[in-house]
C-alpha cells in the first residue's frame, strides 16, 4: 500500500470488487464532463476550505443512485439545503461515474443535444445497449460514427436542463446494459 499511495489502493480495492462483482466498467476510461454549467460548491455553502475539498472528493466518489443519494442527504444534514450550482456538481458525478460504466468518454453540447461519445476501447453489449436506447427513441438516438455517440434532445433547453433528464436515462440504459439474466 504505501508504494502506490492510499488512495490509488483504495481504487484498485474497489475496482478489483467491482470485477468480482461483474460490475467492471468499460476499462480505464475517464469521461470528459464539457458542459456550460455553473457545478461547484460556494464558499458560502462550506465555510471551511478542509471540509469544501474533502466533499469535492466525496462528490467525485458518487458511482450510483445509492451514494448520490447518501451524498445529498449529508450535504443537507451538514449545510443545509444544496443551490443549484451544488445539485448540477452532484448530478454531473452522477453522470459521469454512468458513463464510465458504459465505456463513454466524453459528454458535451452540440446544438441543443447532449453529445455522449463512447471510447474506440468501450465494448458494451450491443443488442442491449440498442434495445435501451430505443425505449428512449423519443429523446435519445444513437448515431453510428466511428466511435459511435448517443444524442440526447428534449427540445430547446440548456445542458443545466438536460442534465437531470440525461441522468435518468443513462441510469436505465446502465441498468439495461449490465442487467443479470
Amino acid at each position: 500500500m504505501a508504494s502506490v499511495g492510499y488512495d490509488l489502493y483504495v481504487k484498485m480495492i474497489e475496482e478489483s470488487v467491482r470485477e468480482l462483482r461483474g460490475d467492471a466498467s468499460q476499462g480505464d476510461v475517464e469521461t470528459r464532463v464539457d458542459l456550460k454549467v455553473d457545478a461547484y460548491l460556494p464558499q458560502e455553502y462550506v465555510t471551511s476550505d478542509i471540509l469544501r475539498v474533502e466533499m469535492y472528493k466525496r462528490i467525485a466518489s458518487i458511482r450510483n443512485r445509492d451514494s448520490r443519494e447518501d451524498l445529498i442527504e449529508e450535504l443537507v444534514d451538514r449545510f443545509g439545503d444544496p443551490n443549484r450550482p451544488v445539485m448540477n456538481l452532484v448530478e454531473i458525478a452522477h453522470l459521469k461515474a454512468l458513463c464510465e460504466k458504459l465505456g463513454i468518454d466524453n459528454v458535451s453540447m452540440k446544438g441543443g443535444d447532449m453529445v455522449l461519445r463512447f471510447a474506440i476501447s468501450a465494448n458494451p453489449d450491443v443488442l442491449r445497449l440498442l434495445t435501451a436506447v430505443k425505449k428512449h427513441e423519443r429523446k435519445l438516438r444513437m448515431v453510428g460514427s466511428n466511435p459511435p455517440s448517443l444524442y440526447y434532445f428534449d427540445g430547446k433547453k440548456t445542458a443545466e436542463e438536460l442534465l437531470p433528464g440525461a441522468v435518468r436515462i443513462m441510469e436505465d440504459i446502465v441498468g439495461a446494459v449490465f442487467k443479470r439474466d
